[in-house]
């Protein structure tokens, strides 16, 4: 079998990348990541392949991973029908995905095999270092916005999970990168030296134990609620059953004033549309000069009609292009009474989402209608006495916002849109990193998405409510104001993953190095 397996080496590599495929959406075989990458390290540890071989072995895993999730959604994206050439270039972006993403895997297996020693564990440690390492990188090169974290595949296993509280998502993904190390490695010397393999194992339950009970007891101490707050989430769950509003000689109708009524009927603390109700803008002084009348339509009118079917006391959140002072804002805005009584503006803008960079203006590549301004960094959602935190869209993925959120505000509202792709795999990414953010910090989130999935997270990352992707749904649930309780992540951010990878690696090189020098 291992001489077939050696003749035939490209078929771990490929067993792992189809493994990794399966474990993320839309397949969702979740506890496949917590072995997918060891057929991986088994191809690298396991047999005495050329360090070309070893390479290519990496970049074909680590090239169908990344083919196979760019595929299910860059191909997938559709924009606006003026942006073609936008679309096309994005399209394309498959190719060099793929390409980086086979080529850092390939990379990571030549380390990993120049650095591998005799230590079961310290090889075990050295392949989740390596592709912690690789994952932070790849988080860079797109600006938070990775869909690829392993840490995605823990998220219905509430004790790993929490590990995000010590070390951020990273340290999830590094924990199940070790598990896949070590059977791995336990598959490598199982014969030779069973022992070996038990010993390692109860050394790693141990430690495993030692930190993750003090942390889940931590986490899980109770904390003193100031207040419940109810919340009710509409989901319109699919483009078809859209529902815009339009204005007409300066008179505000829309289609969703019954489930708005509705919704308020149990008078929650704040009801949620995630979305806007017009299909472009609103306006406050001067409407902007669309090519279409139905894209705009005024806050004043807007703010009448909801005053008719929302009571004076429930505030009803909706998500909104706004153009006020010349300048076009992304902003959740709160009505009540027949006005807008709070509002939160995108703080962190993504580029081609929420304004075309001058340098793709310059050669015609224009991805956007109109150019949002970012808000000002300390504005806030504020609703009577509470402070809510914000992360709007693609900020759900900005780690360092969500951190800075959660030490200001019990309850952090996440709602965004992936809408730009055909189905719902980028949606269902974001609920994921929605889940890690609730548990890094501590912090119930809501997480919004016309389309769905939407979900009520507690701060443990559990769903108190839920509805999935394609369905008309009406969510609610009550959530638990504490007092802050910070989590190590909160404090310290990334630097405990970087400091665990830097001393992982450090140590192997220099034990690799003192090993050929006493040769």
């Amino acid at each position: 079998m291992s001489v077939n397996l050696h003749r035939r080496w490209f078929l771990l590599p490929i067993l792992s990348g189809v493994l990794l495929v399966l474990t993320f959406h839309p397949f969702n075989v979740w506890p496949l990541g917590f072995v997918a990458l060891a057929p991986l390290y088994y191809f690298v540890g396991g047999f005495p392949h050329t360090r070309w071989i070893v390479f290519w072995g990496g970049f074909i895993a680590g090239g169908i991973f990344s083919f196979c999730l760019s595929y299910y959604t860059i191909v997938q994206f559709h924009w606006l029908p003026e942006a073609y050439l936008f679309v096309g270039a994005v399209r394309l972006l498959v190719v060099p995905i793929t390409l980086l993403g086979g080529a850092m895997c390939g990379g990571a297996m030549l380390l990993y095999r120049a650095l591998r020693c005799d230590s079961l564990l310290g090889n075990a440690l050295l392949a989740a270092a390596l592709y912690t390492a690789a994952e932070v990188a790849l988080g860079y090169i797109f600006g938070g916005y990775y869909l690829g974290l392993l840490a995605y595949a823990a998220t219905p296993v509430p004790l790993v999970l929490s590990i995000a509280a010590l070390g951020g998502a990273h340290a999830v993904s590094f924990v199940l990168a070790f598990v896949n190390g070590y059977v791995a490695e336990a598959c490598i010397v199982w014969r030779a030296n069973r022992p070996a393999v038990l010993r390692a194992a109860v050394v790693a339950l141990c430690f495993a134990a030692l930190v993750l009970l003090p942390n889940w007891i931590y986490l899980h101490q109770p904390l003193p609620t100031t207040q419940t707050f109810s919340v009710v989430l509409l989901q319109q769950g699919s483009r078809e059953r859209m529902v815009f509003g339009k204005e007409h000689d300066g008179i505000f109708s829309w289609g969703m004033g019954g489930r708005l009524t509705d919704a308020a009927s149990s008078s929650p603390d704040l009801v949620i549309y995630p979305f806007s109700p017009v299909e472009g803008a609103l306006y406050r002084a001067e409407a902007p000069a669309f090519n279409k009348e139905v894209l705009v339509a005024s806050e004043k009118s807007v703010a009448r009609f909801l005053a008719e079917v929302m009571p004076a006391r429930v505030p009803l959140m909706t998500w909104n292009n706004v153009y006020a002072d010349g300048n076009f804002y992304n902003q959740y805005e709160v009505w009540q009474d027949g006005a807008v009584a709070a509002q939160y503006q995108k703080r962190v803008l993504f580029a081609f989402m929420d304004y075309t960079p001058l340098w793709a203006q310059r050669i015609g590549l224009f991805s956007t209608p109109f150019d949002v301004v970012a808000g000002a960094q300390d504005n806030r959602l504020v609703l009577g006495d509470i402070a809510l935190g914000g992360l709007m869209c693609s900020e759900l993925h900005n780690t360092t916002l969500a951190r800075a959120e959660a030490r200001v505000a019990p309850l952090i509202i996440a709602v965004g849109s992936e809408a730009m792709f055909q189905d719902d795999v980028a949606s269902a990414f974001s609920l994921k990193a929605a889940q890690l953010r609730a548990v890094e910090n501590n912090v119930p989130v809501i997480r919004g998405n016309i389309l769905g999935p939407s979900a009520i997270i507690d701060r443990f990352g559990s769903l108190s409510a839920f509805a999935p992707a394609g369905a008309e749904a009406t969510i609610a649930a009550d959530v638990a104001l504490t007092a802050p309780r910070a989590t190590l992540y909160n404090r310290l951010g990334g630097w405990l993953v970087a400091l665990l990878i830097c001393g992982i690696l450090g140590n192997a090189w220099h034990t690799r190095s003192r090993a050929k020098t006493l040769l």
